[in-house]
């Protein structure tokens, strides 16, 4: 089959005219071309026939080259303004444009013209493999290259650069949650007071007492009004908080978390957290985009679960615990201590809290027979998980009873539990002769007779750093010791139960950050988010 094609056109210079035919069939096309002055001639192009010299010549806009970055990886941080990457490339077209796909991390940017990539990174983003494509000014590409970047979060740095080199500085605000039932997703909740609180801050919500799950997640506050807090997004997980300082607790509070760039406690220096009350405190969180310096002390002793108290005759309390504050009972309370009964000079130990480990704690009566004259308090029952996916303060101790007996002044004071301590930081450094971390139970303080009470055990750590070095022995969770009968009747003073302490970190000395005491029971490689967000 042959098709005919015309064209005509009129010379401008001459005016002559012309007409060109082509005729196209399966074996090639032709054209013939007539003109005024009578000449005519013809051409054929057929691919079957092509001159094979011309398939071989490069196209002028197919140009390749390198490109390469001064960095093939990138480590973000949010708030932190990257070091910019720059681009070089090999060729030297006039006109280059730069793109990357897919999109990168909120915040980071590729310069069209430089191939430059900078920013200051506003979203957590695992690692990924990002391409840049360099094109001339026909977009032909000419080269490209691949950075891997990924972005931590560990707060936007808002609270700045800070120095404390006075003791017992109280870094956190704390407030109760008021609403009985906050259900996940929901935006706003009441609490008892919002002083303290802002638009923007960034808080911890977390359940510390209740029967359900206990959990915990960092927010961003929108907006305060009046009691009223609003957040920026809906939250992960369902609170109950309408019942306090009861024996059956359900208790919700929220946690300001300062955003520090850097933080150095001096030698001098030292964060103390408020002591739970029932309602709110035992904790020191705070996060930082840079460096944490600690060459003094973060303090959580003795800040968690409570104690229960001694009598002079009859039955003492149970320390207090996730489920709520102890009764007069010799049984534990869910990790903490018994209470001791007796009477008629009759004297019982309390039991020694625990958590992490069991108390040690070794139950010691006197004058009569156990029972009926005395019962001793039950040591607490280990509980919890080594990766702190619930977090808890460490239970109390239960308390002495002294059988009445003339002479002997007040009971014994059981140790309350240690509190809980979370710090998120780019760079942890803890060093020097005054350096530590710490959420001990305190000991009893033995001041009854024939019998004590039992000590509080050891409470929470988790330090989460992509780089860490936490020296030898200064970060500890362990329980206080049980009180010694100062008559000499040989009431040991062993400790209650250690805490839990987690590291995740991915720079450390040589394969480890340094010891712990007691030794961590999970050791995790630090993610781009922080495991509080579960």
């Amino acid at each position: 089959m042959i098709h005919l094609y015309s064209r005509k056109w009129v010379t401008q210079v001459t005016g002559s005219v012309g007409i060109a035919l082509f005729m196209v069939s399966l074996s090639g096309c032709f054209q013939f071309t007539l003109n005024n002055s009578g000449k005519s001639h013809s051409s054929a192009n057929n691919s079957s026939t092509e001159d094979s010299s011309s398939s071989s010549k490069e196209d002028p806009n197919d140009v390749t080259g390198t490109l390469a970055y001064s960095s093939s990886s990138i480590v973000g941080r949010i708030g932190k303004t990257i070091t910019a990457n720059t681009a070089t490339l090999s060729d030297t077209e006039a006109t280059v444009t730069y793109t990357v796909s897919p999109t990168l991390p909120a915040g980071l940017t590729v310069n069209s013209s430089t191939g430059k990539i900078s920013g200051t990174p506003t979203a957590a983003s695992s690692n990924a493999t990002y391409t840049i494509t360099a094109k001339n000014s026909k977009s032909k590409t000419i080269a490209t290259a691949t950075v891997e970047v990924k972005v931590y979060d560990f707060g936007n740095g808002q609270t700045g650069a800070v120095t404390i080199s006075a003791a017992n500085t109280q870094v956190n605000s704390y407030t109760h949650v008021t609403t009985a039932s906050v259900s996940a997703g929901a935006t706003s909740f009441d609490v008892s007071s919002a002083t303290g609180f802002a638009a923007d801050d960034m808080i911890l919500i977390i359940q510390n007492q209740g029967s359900g799950a206990l959990h915990r997640e960092f927010a961003t506050i929108q907006s305060i009004s009046g009691t009223t807090i609003t957040l920026k997004a809906g939250l992960q997980h369902a609170y109950s908080s309408n019942t306090f300082d009861q024996a059956s607790a359900s208790a919700t509070q929220i946690v300001k978390v300062p955003q520090y760039t850097d933080l150095t406690v001096t030698a001098a220096g030292s964060i103390k957290g408020k002591t739970w009350d029932g309602y709110s405190g035992g904790i020191i969180v705070f996060r930082a985009n840079g460096t944490v310096t600690i060459n003094g002390a973060v303090n959580a002793v003795g800040i968690g679960y409570r104690p229960g108290a001694g009598t002079n005759c009859g039955s003492s309390t149970q320390g207090e615990s996730w489920s709520g504050k102890g009764i007069a009972s010799t049984s534990e309370n869910n990790g903490a201590g018994g209470g001791g009964q007796g009477c008629n000079c009759a004297n019982a130990t309390g039991g020694g809290g625990s958590y992490g480990t069991a108390s040690a704690n070794v139950m010691v009566g006197c004058c009569g027979t156990a029972p009926p004259d005395y019962w001793l308090g039950s040591n607490g029952s280990t509980f919890g998980s080594a990766d702190l996916s619930t977090l808890y303060f460490g239970p109390g101790g239960g308390g002495q009873t002294r059988g009445g007996c003339t002479g002997c002044g007040s009971p014994s004071v059981p140790g309350t539990g240690g509190g809980m301590i979370i710090i998120d930081a780019y760079q942890l450094e803890v060093s020097g002769g005054s350096a530590s971390i710490l959420a001990n139970g305190s000991a009893s303080v033995s001041v009854g007779c024939w019998a004590a009470s039992g000590g509080g055990a050891g409470g929470s750590i988790l330090l989460r750093a992509e780089t860490m070095h936490l020296g030898t022995q200064l970060v500890q969770a362990v329980g206080g010791v049980g009180g010694s009968a100062p008559s000499g009747n040989g009431q040991p003073v062993n400790p209650a139960g250690s805490g839990r302490i987690r590291i995740d970190y991915v720079n450390g000395d040589s394969t480890s950050p340094g010891t712990t005491n007691p030794a961590a029971g999970y050791t995790g490689v630090t993610t781009v988010t922080s495991p509080i967000d579960r």
